[in-house]
């Protein structure tokens, strides 16, 4: 993650908006945040973790976390945080709260919004969590990115269970965790092998004879079904002869019948025919002309009713337009005149101006009078301040010469606490003396009680651990002296076993008989018989009490070596114990030799805490003065403003009552025509309110004559427009009822040509309006059907000449019929069944050899994937994998950690993932990372932080780290903390950006490149950047 920009408001210290640039913070790769304490310096980390992921350090949601965040004299707060990740995505985070207005210590829920800027540069809105973005969770973040005070050694102290999930969220681990899907897999190949031996037991055993023995039956059955089912064609065909010849008999006398009902309707369809002919002819010569006729005494109508209501009301509008000329001329009078109320009611408007102006210059007169009062009272005052400045000015600088040298202070004290460290290392080490003398008797104590218990006693004069050497030769010897006497007895015990043996087969050896081993039936010198079980007894007895000699000398063998180790553990701890009391006695001669200050006892420091107590409280007393001294210019200044102030006041007093005497001056020269003594009395509201009454009667006529003229215009054009209506109405009444004369002698001469219709017999056929056609329709499908069934009776006829139907014959033939099918039928079942029962067979055969495959495949494969699960079981590869990531960091981080301690000290990863030190100052020996002092420890963190984010550099791909210390130093020594500045300054080659925050002035003077922060009473903190800084 690279960020870019930061703005904040009205976060604790910040009262004003602060932009922070990282754009050129972050140019050189190491940058610093500098300030005393309580400056804001960590707020700046705060409030790019709380915007990131809404969450902080200091306060959780219980805290009342929005009112305790939010600066008390703000009445918002705005976090916006710029940054890009990996990807080179840009996104922006935002967080705004604000403060109830009616109640101070209700503050509003903080709201947290994120965008992600588009290719056109716009930013858009995304719902997509910070921690897929930054690839980091709020923990992890504040351990490898930005790390808050007290929190930069958490890492090295984490325990083993959390150090482990942290690398396998940091590197994304849980990609190794494959038990999971193992188990799944196991689990599903554990089930298909049960579903596979369900399906071969619901099988069982199927052998090929069975199928062989169906296949022959089949063939057998299916010779008997060709014989049957050829006699049952026989039978059919003569059937369906037989049935085909009764169904023509049927269907000729149907025919017929239908044939007589069709002629029956003959005439009645004749007659249908001619009606349907003449309603065609009606509609054809008269229907238009009739509808023509209709329409045409319709529009007669009408015309009439609309000619009399045009006429009535011309009439009406007459009477209107008369009436309202004469209100228009009326109203014309008094338009002519409401130029004069105008003028007279602007007249009037200026002279309640001029009544107004009078009022408020008497105002700015009584207001520049109290002004020049004021301004002598501010003059006063200013002087007042400056003299308070010079006074405290004087003061300050008698105490800074009073002031002893805090350097040489600090030397004197540094002198002091190393003289004593050296004097506390002395004790100590008197005390380890005394502790080895006393080991060296305990040491001797228990040599002394092991050998009695063998008793054995140690020769007077004799060294203890020379002691130990000899007791360790002689029982070297003793335990081969042993080892050779159970050689012996084995080889006894042998040789006692096989004269047992053979004593056996002497018993059973008869002559005649072949003996056993040899094959020989002749036996002259059998063996004796003799008593070997007790000789064995005394051989088993006489190991026993060896080996219990043995184990008392191998018991005392590891006792021995046990007090030898100490006793060497011993020597080199007194050794170097003798070593350490001397170098701390030349230490302490050369540390005395350094005491040069004057005034100051070397065995006293009762003077260094006077001065130090002197410097305390003149520093003090000099801050504050400093403070007084600063709150008496800004009171000075404060001053100078509100002299400058009332002086401007006065001056643009002065000027407005000029303008307004002029202003007033014109006014009564613009007033001609108005007799001012008739409003003498009148006040400017009053004359306001008469003027605004003129101007609104003025307007009144106006209005009304508009509304008048338009009026009269209006019926004007109305009378116009029904006159030329009312001519056309009447011109169209001619035209209308000439065309219906003309239409109806047309249909008069109609009829005459047709006589067989009159006027009431057409109307009475055209109201009729049949189905045209679908009645032609019917009658055409009458035709037809006539001459089809005609023809139909006639083949039917031919058809059946000569032929007769037999019931006799057809009756046996059908009971033949049944047999022969019932027979047939039950062949084809016993047949189908049999070939139903072949066929699945043979399926489940050749399933069963498929499936005993498949189950044998899914064996090995279940025993393979167990496997697997016991090896991936209880994250066992990822836990691996974590150890592999902490064995590279660890070996990263030593390359800087043993620079950093002049290679004296190295980190180690235990067999527990614990981190542990090898202490090359004594022997190399491991102890425990808690061990280290402050300084140390420090060291170790910052080197395991440096090798964790080059190793989420180098896994993540990522180019330009960002990481942020913030870590007060106040623990290292000067060589230590100048180690530390060449580590910090060496990142600068790394393509890494580092960033510190720190109140050491030693760190202020290292980084060039810094924010300064600076916590003002007024406005709060306020940042500025170096280059901002002349």
């Amino acid at each position: 993650m690279i960020p870019h920009k930061l703005n904040l408001q009205g976060l604790y210290s910040y009262i004003n908006k602060q932009s922070i640039d990282f754009d050129n913070l972050t140019r050189d790769g190491l940058f610093g945040i500098f300030g005393s304490v309580g400056s804001g310096k960590s707020s700046v980390l705060e409030a790019i973790s709380f915007a990131l992921y809404g969450n902080t350090e200091r306060l959780n949601s219980r805290d009342n976390r929005a009112y305790n965040m939010m600066n008390l004299r703000s009445d918002k707060m705005f976090l916006e945080f710029e940054f890009s990740n990996g990807e080179n995505r840009r996104f922006l985070c935002r967080v705004e709260g604000k403060r109830n207005s009616k109640k101070f210590e209700d503050v509003g829920k903080l709201n947290r919004t994120c965008y992600e800027m588009a290719e056109n540069g716009e930013w858009i809105p995304i719902d997509t969590p910070v921690e897929e973005i930054t690839g980091l969770s709020y923990d992890n973040f504040r351990r490898t990115v930005i790390i808050p005070q007290g929190k930069f050694q958490e890492f090295l102290q984490l325990g083993p269970k959390e150090r482990t999930a942290m690398m396998q969220e940091l590197f994304h681990l849980h990609r190794y965790d494959l038990y999971a899907g193992v188990a799944e897999l196991h689990n599903k190949s554990v089930k298909v092998l049960d579903g596979l031996d369900g399906q071969l037991k619901t099988l069982g055993e199927i052998k090929p004879e069975q199928i062989e023995e169906l296949t022959v039956q089949l063939e057998k059955l299916k010779g008997e079904s060709v014989t049957l089912e050829k006699e049952l064609k026989d039978v059919q065909d003569k059937l369906t002869a037989l049935k085909r010849l009764q169904e023509l008999k049927v269907k000729q006398e149907n025919a017929q019948k239908f044939l007589s009902q069709l002629v029956e309707k003959e005439k009645d369809v004749d007659n249908q025919e001619k009606e349907l002919n003449l309603y065609e002819k009606s509609v054809r010569l008269f229907k238009s002309l009739l509808d023509a006729s209709h329409r045409l005494k319709n529009d007669v109508l009408g015309n009439e009713k609309y000619l009399k209501d045009a006429l009535l009301e011309h009439e009406k509008l007459k009477k209107q337009l008369e009436e309202a000329s004469v209100q228009f001329q009326k109203t014309k009078i008094e338009y002519e005149k409401r130029d004069l109320m105008k003028r007279e009611a602007d007249e009037i408007k200026k002279l309640s101006e001029v009544l107004t102006f009078r009022q408020t210059i008497g105002e700015l007169i009584k207001r520049r009078q109290k002004g020049e009062q004021m301004l002598k009272e501010k003059r006063a005052v200013q002087t007042d301040i400056r003299e308070m400045i010079q006074g405290a000015s004087v003061k300050l600088t008698i105490e800074k010469a009073q002031l002893p040298d805090f350097a040489v202070l600090m030397e004197i004290k540094e002198w002091y606490r190393h003289r004593e460290q050296l004097n506390k290392d002395a004790a100590s080490l008197l005390k380890q003396q005394q502790e080895h003398n006393q080991q060296s008797e305990d040491f001797e104590s228990k040599l002394q009680k092991h050998v009695r218990e063998l008793g054995l006693s140690m020769p007077d004069g004799m060294e203890t651990l020379s002691f130990c050497k000899e007791l360790l030769k002689q029982a070297e010897l003793q335990t081969a002296k042993f080892e050779e006497q159970l050689k012996e007895i084995e080889q006894n015990r042998v040789r006692l076993k096989v004269q047992n043996e053979l004593q056996g087969f002497a018993v059973e050896l008869k002559d005649g008989k072949p003996c056993p081993l040899c094959g020989s039936e002749h036996h002259p010198d059998l063996l004796k018989p003799e008593n070997v079980h007790e000789e064995l007894t005394a051989l088993s007895q006489h190991t026993d009490v060896i080996q219990k000699g043995r184990q008392n000398i191998a018991m005392l063998e590891k006792h021995i070596l046990k007090i030898q180790a100490e006793l060497s553990s011993y020597w080199n701890e007194k050794t170097r114990n003798e070593k350490e009391i001397s170098a701390n006695k030349q230490e302490t001669e050369a540390h005395l030799k350094t005491f040069r200050w004057e005034g100051h006892r070397p065995d006293s420091s009762e003077k260094l805490t006077r001065e130090l107590e002197k410097h305390k409280t003149l520093t003090v007393a000099i801050n504050a003065g400093e403070k007084m001294l600063d709150q008496l210019r800004r009171n000075l200044e404060d001053a100078e403003k509100d002299l400058k102030k009332y002086e401007e006041l006065l001056t643009t007093l002065g000027n407005e009552l000029t303008a307004k005497e002029s202003r007033v001056e014109t006014l009564l020269a613009d007033i001609r025509h108005l007799n001012m003594e008739d409003f003498r009395e009148a006040g400017a509201q009053e004359l306001i309110d008469k003027s605004s009454e003129l101007v609104k009667m003025a307007d009144a006529i106006e209005i009304r004559y508009q509304k008048e003229e338009e009026h009269v215009n209006g019926l004007t054009r109305k009378q116009s427009e029904l006159t030329g209506k009312v001519s056309e109405l009447q011109k169209a009444g001619l035209q209308l009822r000439d065309s219906l004369t003309k239409n109806e002698l047309k249909i008069d001469d109609l009829l005459r040509e047709n006589d067989e219709l009159n006027r009431e017999k057409l109307l009475a056929i055209l109201a009729s309006e049949p189905d045209v056609d679908k009645i032609r329709k019917e009658i055409e499908e009458y035709r037809n059907l006539l001459a089809a069934k005609r023809s139909e009776v006639k083949q039917l006829e031919a058809d059946l000449q000569g032929q007769k139907f037999d019931p006799v014959e057809w009756e046996a033939l059908n009971k033949r019929n049944e047999t022969l099918s019932d027979n047939f039928k039950k062949l084809n079942i016993e047949s189908g069944q049999l070939a139903e029962k072949k066929k699945r067979l043979e399926t489940d055969y050749l399933k069963y050899k498929e499936l005993t495959k498949t189950r044998e495949e899914a064996e090995l494969r279940a025993a393979d994937l167990s496997d697997l699960r016991n090896l991936f079981k209880g994250s066992g590869f990822v836990n691996y994998i974590s150890t592999v990531y902490l064995q590279e960091l660890c070996k990263a981080a030593n390359d800087r950690f043993y620079k950093l301690t002049r290679q004296q000290l190295s980190l180690e990863l235990g067999d527990d993932n614990m981190f542990y030190i090898r202490d090359f100052l004594n022997e190399g020996r491991v102890r425990s990372v808690k061990t280290l002092s402050g300084g140390q420890t420090f060291q170790a963190a910052l080197s395991l932080a440096l090798a964790l984010a080059d190793s989420i550099q180098k896994h993540t791909s990522e180019h330009g780290n960002f990481f942020f210390l913030d870590e007060g130093f106040g623990t290292l020594d000067k060589d230590s903390l100048r180690v530390v500045f060449d580590t910090l300054k060496s990142l600068r080659h790394e393509n890494r950006i580092v960033g510190v925050i720190s109140h050491v002035e030693e760190m202020q003077q290292e980084i060039t490149t810094f924010l300064k922060v600076v916590n003002e009473e007024k406005t709060g903190s306020q940042v500025t950047a170096s280059w901002e800084i002349s």
